[in-house]
């Protein structure tokens, strides 16, 4: 599947919106598909926290939307390590950037 530049910046846009000014970092967005969940695109990124000293917390973080870009207005949480990996192994990858605004640079 093809992810066309203008539907990867609205995607990304979207997403950059919804990230607040924390003490987290945010890095390695990806626009995703799995098969677990048809017709939606994943945008999935890296969080890694900086309020404690150490150790760092990194986590990975997801917003879901429709194949036409329209947001979902979900995220993916697994609380079962087995469903969550099974998830994870689904993932295949449409589009990589290291940092959100990559593509908000007119």
């Amino acid at each position: 599947m093809h992810i066309d530049p203008s539907l990867r910046y609205q995607l990304f846009r979207y997403t950059a919106q919804q990230l607040t000014l924390t003490t987290q970092h945010y890095r390695d967005f990806c626009i995703q598909t799995s098969e677990m969940f048809p017709d939606t695109l994943i945008v999935r990124w890296t969080a890694i926290a900086f309020a404690t000293p150490s150790p760092l917390t990194q986590t990975y973080r997801y917003l879901c939307f429709k194949l036409d870009g329209t947001p979902l207005h979900c995220s993916i949480h697994y609380s079962n390590l087995i469903a969550a990996q099974r998830f994870l192994a689904s993932l295949q990858t449409l589009y990589k950037q290291t940092y959100i605004h990559e593509h908000l640079i007119p």
